[in-house]
Parts: C-alpha cells; sequence; structure tokens
C-alpha cells in the first residue's frame, strides 16, 4: 500500500478534490494500491486544474492456484497452489457461494458436482487471486446380477447389459467363458462370488459381485448291505444335505409304503434297510425322492437292492 499527499497553490477560496479511480473527495489518499491516479482539483470560483500520479509496488503478490483437474464422484483432490515470494497468508475458498475452505498452499476438496474454487494470495492490502475448476465425472453402473443357483457341470449367464463403460473386468476368471464382457456365461465347479468392475471413458470405477452357488450332483446309491460291517449299511445319499427340505419314500414290490421321512441327511436321518426296527429280506425295493427345490422339479425314482 502506499499514499499520496498533494500541495496546491494558487486560486482563491476553498479547494474541493475528485480522485479517480475511487471517486475519493480528500485532499491525500492512504492505504492505495499500486495504480496511476487522477485528482482535479477546484476552487470556489469554479477553477479547476488535474494532477496525475502513479504509485508504483514495492512488492509483487502473485496467485498461482496450479492446473485444473478432475475426480470421479466420491473421491478427493489436492488443490496445491505456488508458494509466491511476495505472500503471507493464503485463503481458499468455494466459488460462487465464496465459502472459507482452508489457509493453505494446499487443500483438499471432496465436491460432490463439478466446483470452482479460488486461492487468494495476500499480503496485507496486497492480494492476487486464481481459480482451478474441479470437475467431478460420473460412476458407470456395475451390475452383477442376481445370486444364482446352479448344478455342478452346469452353467448360468451373469451381469447385465452394456451399461456404457470402457471396460468390464470379472475376478475370479474361473469357470467363465470371458472375464472382459458385461454379461459371461458362469460354469464354476464350486461355490464362487465375482467381482465385477467397471470402467469408464473417463477413468471412473463401479465395483458390484454376484455369487453363484454349485450344488453337487445327487447320486442314488442302487443298494445298501447293513450286516454290520461298516461298509453300505446304512444308505448314503451323496448331496442330500444341500436339500434340508427333502422326502424320501421307499416301497416294496406290492408298494406297500415302508419307509417315509423328511429331510433326510445321511446322518441323523437316515434308512438302513429296515421296516418297524426289524431287518427286511434280501430282494429289491423302489424309492421316491421329491427334493422340493426348483432347480429339481421331479421327483427321483429307482430300484434300491437290500444285500446281506
Amino acid at each position: 500500500d502506499g499514499a499520496i499527499v498533494i500541495t496546491v497553490a494558487g486560486g482563491t477560496g476553498t479547494y474541493t478534490y475528485l480522485w479517480s479511480p475511487g471517486g475519493a473527495v480528500t485532499q491525500d489518499l492512504t492505504n492505495i494500491l499500486s495504480a496511476t491516479y487522477t485528482v482535479i482539483v477546484t476552487d470556489i470560483n469554479g477553477c479547476s486544474d488535474s494532477a496525475i500520479y502513479t504509485v508504483n509496488s514495492l512488492l509483487t503478490v502473485i496467485s498461482s492456484a496450479g492446473n485444473d483437474t478432475s475426480i470421479c464422484v466420491g473421491g478427493m483432490a489436492t488443490l496445491c497452489g505456488t508458494l509466491s515470494t511476495g505472500a503471507t497468508s493464503y485463503q481458499w475458498q468455494e466459488i460462487p457461494a465464496m465459502t472459507n475452505v482452508d489457509t493453505t498452499v494446499c487443500v483438499q476438496v471432496s465436491p460432490s458436482l463439478t466446483t470452482s474454487y479460488i486461492l487468494i494470495a495476500s499480503n496485507g492490502l496486497c492480494a492476487d487471486t486464481d481459480t482451478v475448476v474441479v470437475t467431478v465425472n460420473l460412476l458407470p453402473v456395475a451390475n452383477a446380477g442376481a445370486d444364482e443357483t446352479i448344478i455342478i457341470f452346469t452353467s448360468t449367464p451373469i451381469g447385465a447389459p452394456p451399461t456404457g463403460g470402457l471396460t468390464y473386468n470379472w475376478t475370479p476368471g474361473t469357470g467363465l467363458n470371458d472375464s472382459t464382457i458385461a454379461g459371461p456365461i458362469a460354469s464354476p465347479t464350486v461355490t464362487t462370488t465375482y467381482t465385477l468392475v467397471v470402467t469408464n471413458a473417463n477413468g471412473c470405477t463401479a465395483i458390484d459381485s454376484v455369487t453363484v452357488t454349485v450344488l453337487p450332483q445327487i447320486i442314488f446309491p442302487s443298494g445298501v448291505s447293513p450286516n454290520g460291517d461298516g461298509a453300505n449299511d446304512w444308505w448314503i445319499i451323496e448331496g442330500i444335505d444341500e436339500f434340508p427340505d427333502n422326502h424320501i419314500e421307499i416301497y416294496n414290490r406290492w408298494g406297500e409304503i415302508l419307509y417315509s421321512v423328511d429331510g433326510y441327511n445321511n446322518v441323523s436321518v437316515r434308512w438302513n434297510g429296515t421296516y418297524k426296527d426289524k431287518a427286511l429280506p434280501v430282494g429289491t425295493y423302489y424309492y421316491i425322492i421329491d427334493l422340493k427345490d426348483d432347480l429339481y422339479p421331479e421327483v427321483f425314482t429307482g430300484p434300491i437292492t437290500i444285500l446281506r
């Protein structure tokens, strides 16, 4: 800041003053910035004269807010201004609300929409400003689809049609016909959770996941030998425990029901070739198994032979 002190000679009466820029009407100016000033002095008779004064700066303050940048929705940007040799303080403000953000040269911001920020570098009355724009890019849409259940050695589509992403990446890639498309075919042999990462043209990413549950093949043994030797004493149905709502019935050749149970599980609920706690004779019997599952809408039927 500076000052202009003027002396007036000649004329009569009281003088009036008019300065530009600023429009001050005082004889002298104080606390002014560097610039070229003009004053018009007028006496009581209306006679006037003017003078031009140039106030040079002894201090230069330069604000540099850095380059414009971009982030993805939910991301954070670091705004770092350049230190000015003439500045003693800094103030970041958000435009247009002019809300104060921070008083450091570098600041982290996380706007939800594209926003401009102004960096004010100052030293006393001397100040300079610079503006930077933070562009907020939208995220892509990642849709891995609903969880699926399949029988082993079968397949199911996962994901959804493309949604504007630039790249699609599924992990793990095991069991997929193509891990780089929006909707691959999944054929895992074990229950697997697939994670989809979608990236758009702005480099923004979105993540979603889907679990493909794999059910084992149901193997129905054709016989049971309940002779107490520890081998095939019980009718063990591999994979039946995956279907806790199952219902099983066993008949003799005349259609008489010998065994009926819900929730067969090979452990606490299982059959060892008995009827009313008595061993059945050697021969062929017949089972009906309803797994009570949408993947197996039809019941399973077949023969089972008791050997001793």
